[in-house]
């Protein structure tokens, strides 16, 4: 009896109560769960959800296609000091560095970042969260997040805009790929809060927007839409 209801419970993993899930199968491909509500309030991630897609070949044309619309929106610029705010395993990391003398990414996962320093050990990790970066005031002059401020709840995104500003240096970018988009549904327990393009601009004055746009190459893929919409702002405090 007792097996005759645990391969019930396998078939139907609504009936099973989500944290003995938790704590007994984490990482089962059906009973596991890609979002981890942390006891802070942070959001964070399973491998098994992170940049999904339906084949390789589509999930290495989205890395592809955002690869390009980051190099396109930097284009020659060679920035001091750059910082990538959730950097999960290090996908993107190279990307960012390649516009950068000096680049650090951090995340608040420690699974991410071992693996992360594992595949990429040129590149400095470092353990941090969006709402306490571990630097100074005026560190870097680019500061990246991609789709990562949208797994902010909304009692600490002000905090981590707020922690985005303080560590960007006088004349520098700030580039964002955030959903703004709102869904037909919401699942009970969030793990993404939609935030428009003008909630962005109240939260990160005085910054300017100065590019936004979804990655409409990934739209056009079957079965695809592009993570967030891609915005690029700058501070004008030098005049440029």
């Amino acid at each position: 009896m007792a097996l005759h209801r645990a391969a019930r419970l396998l078939r139907e993993p609504g009936r099973v109560p989500a944290a003995i899930v938790r704590r007994i199968l984490p990482r089962h491909p059906r009973l596991g769960f890609t979002w981890v509500h942390l006891a802070d309030g942070s959001v964070t991630f399973r491998e098994a959800g992170f940049v999904s897609a339906s084949s390789p070949a589509l999930l290495l044309a989205r890395h592809n296609y955002e690869t390009a619309r980051i190099a396109a929106l930097l284009a020659g610029r060679l920035f001091e000091a750059s910082l990538e705010v959730g950097c999960g395993y290090g996908r993107l990391t190279p990307t960012f560095a390649r516009c950068s003398r000096q680049h650090t990414a951090i995340d608040i996962n420690p699974d991410a970042l071992t693996q992360a320093r594992a595949t990429y050990p040129a590149y400095d990790f470092r353990p941090g969260s969006a709402t306490e970066i571990p630097f100074p005031d005026d560190s870097f002059d680019l500061v990246c997040t991609w789709t990562v401020i949208q797994h902010v709840p909304p009692d600490r995104i002000a905090q981590a805009c707020a922690e985005l500003l303080r560590v960007l240096r006088p004349g520098g970018c700030l580039l964002l790929c955030e959903e703004t988009a709102i869904p037909a549904t919401t699942p009970a327990r969030r793990h993404t809060w939609e935030r428009s393009e003008s909630e962005y601009g109240a939260l990160l004055q005085p910054l300017r927007l100065a590019d936004s746009g979804f990655i409409d190459e990934i739209d056009a893929l079957p079965g695809m839409r592009s993570p967030g919409r891609v915005m690029l702002w700058v501070d004008d405090a030098d005049g440029a």
